[in-house]
């Protein structure tokens, strides 16, 4: 009696193993949050869905977002598709996180799940528009033997007379050496400057 008893154990057991593993093999949903960095308050958010075999999955889609450690389940009403190089489709929401912490984000498809977890951060350490960047400080011949500073054997003085952060203090333009000239012609008329972020809707020739 003993025996048919264990024995019967093992085949309940074994068929919940076998559902279980079923259920798992169905689920071939993945789900990536391409924006990772994050701050409290409104979020441009962009998601991928890919299936089994890496390719993206645009229809019959839910997506739905909580903050983890809470019940509350809010579901994502306003999601747009767009194109992503090579040739993927993104999904892309505003989101309004109120807490920081860790969120999830859930992806629902009939029967699957994916689910994706992000950081949110008080303050987010993407420039905002107006912001200045820090400036890049670079070695230059006032401090060191050329020799330490590049590998080339025949290199121009004169693009390492200033560091970076002077050479903009100074508005001094960063021209090509003859050398790089001579390997890429269209360099001739390149002069960098500075480059500071505006607003998709400034007209940049004004900035100029």
């Amino acid at each position: 009696m003993k025996k048919i008893f264990f024995i019967t154990i093992i085949i309940i057991i074994f068929g919940c193993s076998n559902e279980s593993s079923k259920n798992q093999s169905q689920n071939l949903l993945s789900l990536f949050v391409i924006t990772e960095d994050l701050e409290l308050g409104n979020n441009r958010v962009v998601l991928s869905v890919l299936d089994e075999q890496g390719q993206t999955i645009t229809e019959n889609l839910r997506f739905s977002l909580k903050k983890l450690g809470s019940n509350k389940i809010t579901k994502i009403e306003e999601i747009n598709t767009s194109s992503w190089p090579p040739k993927r489709n993104v999904f892309v929401t505003n989101i309004n996180f109120e807490e920081t912490g860790y969120w999830e984000f859930i992806v629902n498809r009939d029967k699957e799940t994916a689910k994706a977890a992000v950081n949110v951060l008080e303050n987010s350490s993407t420039l905002s528009i107006g912001d200045t960047v820090e400036p890049i400080i670079t070695p230059s011949i006032n401090d060191f033997e050329i020799s330490k500073i590049t590998t080339d054997i025949d290199a121009d003085k004169n693009l390492y007379q200033f560091s970076l952060d002077d050479a903009l203090k100074q508005k001094k333009p960063i021209l090509p050496s003859e050398k790089e000239i001579k390997i890429n012609k269209p360099s001739r008329s390149a002069k960098l400057r500075y480059a500071f972020k505006i607003s998709e809707d400034k007209d940049f020739e004004e900035e100029i």
